[in-house]
């Protein structure tokens, strides 16, 4: 019986040493940190909204800083949204243009939580604005370069970009074309209507913008 009482003991004294050491090392633990960089970002960063268009992949590149390796990492979002994780990112995307909250975090072997909340916002492809200047061409009175080369999509900032042009004359298409500039030669005097749309890489077209020009 006194056996029993003193491997008793041992064990009560084991397992409140390693508890002790446990709650001792506890103390000093840093939690993880996640920091984390969008589809069209350079650094990781602490950074808490971004926005995509519909129907297109979100890349939200993650990093964890903490002591312990190969963290894994969860994510709770709202429903809305659909998300693929793998090594370094995750890439998520929404069918409808919404706003929602979408969480990733960590754990470590202390228990631990790192984690980071962005407002992510999906919205519809924003249109493309044409812009035309025309351009003198010096020893041609009557030819001028057509300059689209100021044309933007409102939403560059997101992989949109100006992918086709459209020249008119008095309301008659002249040229559909890759390039920002074409040279056109007016064949006579008088008082032309020049115009041009530009179409973005999601096939939407701009408003048509239009230029009086006299040619005398």
């Amino acid at each position: 019986m006194k056996r029993f009482f003193i491997i008793q003991t041992i064990i009560l004294f084991i397992v409140s040493a390693c508890t002790t050491t446990d709650d001792y090392f506890r103390q000093f633990n840093q939690k993880p940190e996640i920091t984390v960089k969008g589809s069209f970002d350079e650094e990781f960063s602490q950074k808490t909204s971004d926005s995509m268009k519909v129907n297109q992949n979100y890349h939200l590149y993650y990093n964890i800083s903490d002591e312990e390796e190969n963290l894994k990492i969860f994510v709770d979002c709202d429903n809305f949204f659909t998300y693929v994780i793998d090594d370094e990112k995750i890439q998520i995307t929404s069918k409808n243009p919404v706003t929602g909250r979408f969480r990733i975090y960590t754990k470590d072997s202390f228990g631990d939580i790192g984690d980071l909340t962005m407002q992510l916002t999906f919205f519809r492809n924003k249109p493309p604005v044409a812009i035309l200047e025309i351009e003198d061409i010096q020893g041609f009175d009557n030819e001028k370069k057509l300059n689209a080369s100021k044309s933007y999509d409102t939403d560059s900032d997101f992989g949109g970009r100006i992918t086709i042009y459209r020249f008119f004359v008095n309301n008659k298409e002249i040229e559909k074309t890759y390039h920002s500039y074409i040279n056109y030669t007016f064949p006579l005097s008088g008082t032309y209507e020049v115009g041009l749309a530009v179409r973005d890489n999601d096939y939407e077209w701009s408003e048509i913008t239009y230029k009086t020009l006299i040619i005398n």
